[in-house]
């Protein structure tokens, strides 16, 4: 009984917090995101570790592209960026029937957002060995980015990580 009368106290303590009933409503300030420019450089389904976790990233120089296809061994033909204008952004998808087809950016939160929509491709695959899995990488070219920001997939299990390589 004594746990109800807190309780009740508490919801009433917090619902009425001592503003009248014809104060305006607070304002809520919406922020559209931006859509970014990105232009498409490769594409490709690979096989991965089943527990590598990485699902989009930067590559912001000749050295940060050869670490990219050393992990991935992958070859991505970027001979005409300029890694003084230009950065190369990587999305990798479990979901291998998903493209990548927008980039939005958030300027207030520093959030740059890779949106996916589903392709309709369906696939008869191989069954891999333990430990792997199929995924889908797409990397596109953008105009430099000179501030650090945050990058993350929509639609993406929160344990999805963002990799940097310079």
């Amino acid at each position: 009984m004594k746990r109800f009368a807190f309780v009740a106290a508490l919801v009433l303590s917090c619902s009425s917090n001592g503003i009248a009933d014809d104060s305006p409503p607070a304002k809520v300030r919406f922020v559209p995101f931006e859509n970014i420019n990105i232009e498409q450089i490769f594409s490709e389904r690979i096989v991965r570790e089943k527990n590598d976790m990485v699902c989009c990233g930067l590559i912001e120089s000749k050295e940060g592209l050869a670490k990219f296809k050393a992990v991935y061994g992958i070859d991505v033909k970027a001979d005409k960026v300029d890694f003084d204008k230009q950065t190369l952004l990587f999305g990798i998808t479990n979901n291998i029937s998903t493209r990548a087809f927008q980039l939005l950016s958030q300027p207030r939160i520093r959030l740059l957002t890779l949106d996916y929509v589903d392709s309709g491709e369906r696939f008869r695959l191989a069954p891999l060995a333990p430990g792997k899995k199929y995924s889908h990488v797409q990397v596109f070219v953008l105009k430099k980015i000179e501030r650090r920001i945050n990058l993350r997939v929509k639609n993406y299990l929160p344990v999805g990580r963002m990799e940097v390589y310079n």
